[in-house]
């Protein structure tokens, strides 16, 4: 809080932001271009599958979500990850911040998702509520 120069920082803000110092101040201004350009490019490959293959994708993200294996993760939205070395290997952790904002985005801009449309719609308001929750 006090290196950042807010005193209303807290600590949920803190994780939702992916402990970011940089995530932490652009919080009052908005998202970065990066980040939307990162969301759009996949979003624009994911509408280029398939049905079914729409659908393998948004799993393997979940399955990247979960596991934190790399090549579960699009490399264009690996920008949106941290990565750290457990046991030896490369683990990418989605920063709730941006997976929260793919979600969301998936929900709006996907159509072959629709199956799966309230999934990519209550995961973001879950994620988003996050940094406000009362414990």
């Amino acid at each position: 809080r006090k290196s950042l120069g807010d005193s209303t920082l807290t600590a949920r803000q803190v994780l939702y932001y992916g402990m970011i110092p940089g995530l932490l101040v652009e919080r009052n201004i908005g998202a970065s271009t990066r980040r939307e350009i990162a969301v759009q490019t996949y979003i624009h490959q994911v509408n280029t599958l398939g049905e079914v293959e729409a659908h393998r994708n948004f799993r393997n993200l979940l399955q990247g979500f979960i596991t934190g294996e790399q090549s579960s993760t699009a490399s264009e939205l690996q920008e949106l990850t941290t990565a750290e070395k457990t046991n030896g290997k490369e683990v990418l952790r989605w920063i709730p911040y941006h997976l929260q904002y793919l979600l969301s985005e998936m929900h709006m801009h996907c159509p072959f998702l629709e199956e799966i449309r309230a999934c990519l719609d209550q995961i973001p308001r879950y994620l988003e509520s996050f940094p406000t929750a009362k414990n």
